[in-house]
């Protein structure tokens, strides 16, 4: 009898089904185009709160799946294991495989008495790639974004392989006023019917942009969580000879002393800092940055920080730090390039006690763009004598000086004299004897300043 009832009752589910297929939903309880991956278990989600049977089934077939009735299940689906309800009606899937990219309908029997609500779901299977982001082919697969230099026309190649579906690609040139959609050629392949690659190329020429410019390719048309970004960047810098596009503004400084280069006002706009060391002939990256909502920067160097307001720095300069940074800029339609030419210099000084006199010997390392003369000044600074004045003028004259010429740069001077200045001194016996009675300590330090 018992046996009866639940053929009555599976009766009732399928005629109701039936009777409802063109009846739309009153509530939103199941989304109606779904997703799923193939290779991996899948859920058809709906959220029913009360209901006495659900049933699924293919409608196309009018064949039933499996259904759920005040908790007993049944069904040559469910049976199988390949399919299963969860406590809220929806469909589970074992082994997810393209055969089940198909359309689905779910039916709900609220009570006996009550009208039946049913969903046609579309159900799409999916291939995530192996990257999480658009390939640009300039850069590194590791990498969504990259610098790259370039003194010549070149194509942009853009990828995304092995997706269900294809994935539409799209080349922007991207400012903080807009985003310029180019011209490029989409093209899609695929050798298995399941899996596609995509990809978009485009031609990049010098004579059409900024010494500076991003370019974004940008996927769309992709279903929820096929890829966790959609967008990589390349940020493209012309090569070209700083020098006769700046003037250098020479920077000298201590070795093993702080370093900050200041780039044109930074807000808002992206910019690159280059270094080409004392007696190199090219430039290396040393950072980029592109500015929200995009909000990438990457250095290419742990020597060099960078602080909010765009300035580059170093906390400990060292001999190798000597050559020429330049900071290249844009920001919309204006664009700078900020050169500096920085020159360290090694300072050291040393006290020797001579019985009651002192010797105090500093010694300098000076390079300088002259030709002819650079004057020095060795100074006394916080001493506690008065009475004399120990400051020093030097001017020093370059005589058969070799200079080194680099191809393709304007000539650059860069003689280095080697300055040992010795200054020795002498207080009379008697008023050094006073003074260190009184509990002075005799101090002198002396401090080296370029003219």
């Amino acid at each position: 009898m018992m046996k009866l009832i639940n053929i009555l009752i599976f009766s009732v589910v399928l005629f109701t089904s039936q009777s409802v297929l063109t009846e739309l939903a009153p509530t939103n309880e199941c989304e109606l185009l779904q997703y799923i991956s193939i290779g991996s278990n899948g859920t058809i989600r709906c959220i029913f709160e009360e209901y006495f049977a659900v049933s699924w089934y293919h409608p196309e077939e009018d064949k039933i799946i499996l259904f759920s009735k005040n908790g007993d299940k049944g069904g040559d689906g469910y049976t199988s294991g390949n399919y299963d309800i969860f406590p809220n009606g929806s469909l589970f899937i074992r082994d997810v495989n393209l055969e089940h990219e198909t359309l689905l309908r779910v039916t709900k029997v609220k009570t006996i008495t009550e009208e039946t609500v049913s969903y046609e779901i579309q159900v799409k299977t999916v291939v995530r790639p192996n990257t999480t982001y658009p390939i640009i082919g300039l850069c590194s697969d590791s990498h969504k974004a990259c610098l790259k230099s370039l003194d010549s026309d070149t194509t942009l190649n853009c990828s995304i392989e092995k997706t269900r579906p294809s994935v539409n690609l799209t080349w922007i040139s991207r400012s903080l006023e807009r985003n310029r959609t180019l011209a490029s050629r989409y093209n899609v392949i695929t050798q298995d019917n399941v899996t596609y690659t995509s990809s978009a190329t485009v031609i990049f020429s010098l004579t059409q942009w900024h010494l500076l410019t991003l370019f974004v390719c940008q996927a769309s048309s992709l279903p929820p969580d096929l890829m966790q970004e959609k967008e990589s960047f390349v940020l493209i810098d012309k090569i070209v000879n700083y020098t006769t596009v700046a003037i250098p503004t020479t920077k000298h400084i201590a070795k093993h002393s702080l370093m900050k280069l200041a780039c044109t006002d930074t807000n808002g706009g992206m910019f690159v800092w280059k270094q080409r060391p004392s007696g190199q002939r090219y430039w290396s990256n040393i950072l980029f940055h592109v500015p929200p909502p995009d909000s990438v920067t990457e250095l290419y160097s742990s020597e060099f920080e960078l602080d909010n307001n765009g300035r580059l720095f170093i906390r400990t300069t060292e001999s190798w730090h000597e050559g020429l940074y330049v900071c290249i800029y844009n920001k919309d339609s204006y664009e700078a390039v900020v050169l500096y030419d920085v020159q360290i210099y090694d300072q050291t000084q040393t006290v020797k006690q001579r019985e009651d006199t002192y010797d105090i010997v500093i010694t300098s390392t000076i390079s300088s763009a002259s030709t002819k003369r650079v004057t020095a000044v060795c100074r006394k600074t916080e001493s506690n004598n008065h009475q004399f004045d120990l400051s020093t003028t030097i001017d020093l004259f370059y005589e058969n000086v070799l200079t080194t010429i680099e191809p393709n740069t304007a000539d650059v001077l860069m003689p280095t004299a080697i300055v040992s200045t010795l200054v020795i001194i002498a207080f009379f016996l008697a008023t050094l004897i006073l003074i260190i009675r009184k509990g002075n300590t005799v101090s002198n330090a002396f401090q080296w300043r370029m003219h």
